[in-house]
C-alpha cells in the first residue's frame, strides 16, 4: 500500500521526515547523539559518571527531569518498568499470604511482579470500552487479604483512577498503576503518574520516552520513594542518600540490583525533550482514525472515560462482525492485501496461559490458585481475546503517519471491507 499523502510536494516531505525523525520513538537522532557523545568524553575524565551504582550523574539529573514531567515530587529510574512494579510491591511490603488485584487483558509482566513476591494474583474483568480494569469488578474480588490494585493504562488509556482511588481508600490499600504505555495520558485534568500511591513507566522500544530499555518508578511518598531506594539500587546510593533512621528491613544489602545503565538514562533525558511532541502527534493522529471510524460500521475504536485523555499508544480496534466472517479470517484477508491489521495483541487472558492453568512456573514461585484463575472469570476480556480484539497501527507506527496517510489509509480500508 501507498501510504504517501495524495499531492503532497518533495520540499513538504522533506520537512515531514525531519519531523518524523524527531519524534520517532527509538530512532536515534541528532539530540541522542549529541548527549551519548558528551557522556562518553565527560566519562572518559570521570569514571564515576558513566555508572549508575551513587544514583548522581546522568541517572540523578534523568530522575528529576522525569518527575517533574510526571507531576511528582520522586523517581526512581530502574531497569525496567517490571522491576519497577515489583519494587513498589515490595516497599509496600506485600508478600505470601497477600492478594493483588489484576487486569487480565495486559502484558504478562503486569502480573508477573505479583507472583515474584509470592503473593496471589486476583483477576478483575475489564470495562469493554477502555479495555482497562473495572473497578465494579474490582470490588467484587476485594477480600480481607487485598493489599493493592494494579491498574493498567494499556494502550495509553487512563484507567478509571477516580474509581479505584475511592475503593483503595475505603479499604486501606495501595494502587501501583502500571503506566508503561500511559505517559502523556491525563485523567481528570490529572497527569497519571500523579494518581494513586506510585505509578510504573517503561523507557523500552516504542514508549513515549524511550532509553532503549528502562522502567521509573514514581510517587509522591517520600517513605515509598526511599524504600525504594533501599530495595533496587547500590547500597552505596542508599547509604549517599538515605540519612535518617528509617524502619528498615529495607536497608540491607541483600537487595535486588535493578539500577538503570547511565547510556540509557542519557537517552531518555534526550528523548524526554521531545516526548511531549510524540505524544501530541499520537494523540491527533488517534482523533483521526476515530472520526474516520465513525462511519465505518463493524468496527469501533477505543473509547476514554470522561474528561480523560489517553497518550495514544497504539490503535487498537473492536471487531463487531463476527456474525458476518470470523475476525481471523477477515484478518488474513486485509493482510493480504497489504493493510498491517492483526488479531492482537494480548490474544490470551493472562489467567488462562500455561503458567497459571499449570500452577507453576520453570523461572518463577509455584501459583497460588484463585477462583479467578478459572475460565469465565472475566468475560469481557475472555470475549475479546475470542473474537474482537484487533490492532490497526502499534505506537511506533503512529509516529510515521499523519492526518492525510491516515485518512488515505481507512479510506482504501473501507473500500475493502465492502468487498468483504
Amino acid at each position: 500500500m501507498n501510504w504517501l499523502p495524495r499531492g503532497s510536494m518533495p520540499g513538504q516531505l522533506d520537512e515531514d521526515a525531519k519531523f518524523m525523525e524527531t519524534i520517532e520513538s527509538g530512532i536515534i537522532n541528532h539530540a541522542h547523539s549529541q548527549a551519548l557523545r558528551h557522556a562518553i568524553e565527560k566519562g572518559a575524565f570521570d569514571p564515576t559518571y558513566l555508572t549508575s551504582i551513587l544514583g548522581s550523574g546522568p541517572v540523578e539529573e534523568f530522575e528529576q527531569a522525569f518527575a517533574k514531567a510526571a507531576g511528582t515530587k520522586y523517581a526512581v529510574a530502574l531497569s525496567s518498568c517490571t522491576a519497577a512494579i515489583h519494587t513498589a510491591l515490595m516497599a509496600f511490603g506485600i508478600g505470601v499470604g497477600d492478594e493483588v488485584i489484576v487486569s487480565p487483558y495486559s502484558w504478562g509482566q503486569s502480573v508477573s511482579p505479583v507472583l515474584f513476591t509470592g503473593a496471589t494474583a486476583v483477576f478483575a474483568d475489564i470495562d469493554p470500552d477502555t479495555l482497562t480494569i473495572d473497578p465494579v469488578s474490582v470490588e467484587k474480588r476485594l477480600s480481607a487479604r487485598t493489599k493493592a490494585i494494579i491498574p493498567v493504562h494499556l494502550f495509553g488509556n487512563p484507567a478509571n483512577m477516580k474509581g479505584i482511588c475511592a475503593i483503595a481508600k475505603r479499604h486501606g490499600m495501595a494502587v501501583i498503576s502500571d503506566s508503561a504505555q500511559g505517559f502523556g495520558a491525563l485523567s481528570k485534568g490529572h497527569k497519571i503518574g500523579s494518581l494513586g500511591d506510585s505509578a510504573c513507566f517503561s523507557l523500552g522500544r516504542g514508549k513515549a520516552v524511550c532509553g532503549g530499555e528502562g522502567g521509573v518508578l514514581v510517587s509522591n511518598n517520600n517513605t515509598l520513594h526511599e524504600r525504594a531506594i533501599c530495595i533496587s539500587q547500590h547500597p552505596l546510593r542508599t547509604f549517599r542518600q538515605i540519612t535518617a533512621g528509617i524502619d528498615y528491613p529495607f536497608l540491607d544489602e541483600l537487595n535486588w540490583n535493578y539500577r538503570i545503565h547511565p547510556l540509557a538514562a542519557i537517552l531518555a533525558l534526550a528523548d524526554l525533550k521531545v516526548a511531549g511532541e510524540r505524544v501530541n502527534h499520537r494523540q491527533t493522529v488517534l482523533k483521526t482514525v476515530c472520526e474516520q471510524f465513525e462511519a465505518i460500521s463493524g468496527f469501533k475504536t477505543i473509547r476514554c472515560y470522561p474528561g480523560d485523555c489517553s497518550a495514544a499508544y497504539g490503535v487498537p480496534l473492536t471487531y463487531d462482525f463476527s456474525d458476518r466472517m470470523p475476525r481471523q479470517l477477515a484478518v488474513e484477508r486485509l493482510q493480504a492485501d497489504g493493510f498491517l491489521i492483526q488479531a492482537g495483541p494480548i490474544r490470551v487472558p493472562i489467567y488462562l496461559r500455561p503458567t497459571f492453568q499449570q500452577r507453576a512456573s520453570k523461572f518463577g514461585p509455584q501459583i497460588v490458585h484463585h477462583y479467578t484463575h478459572e475460565k469465565g472469570s472475566c468475560p469481557v476480556a475472555e470475549n475479546r481475546c475470542e473474537h474482537q480484539e484487533l490492532l490497526l497501527f502499534e505506537a511506533s507506527v503512529l509516529d510515521k503517519l499523519d492526518e492525510n496517510k491516515v485518512k488515505n489509509v481507512i479510506w482504501d480500508l473501507k473500500g475493502r471491507l465492502s468487498e468483504l
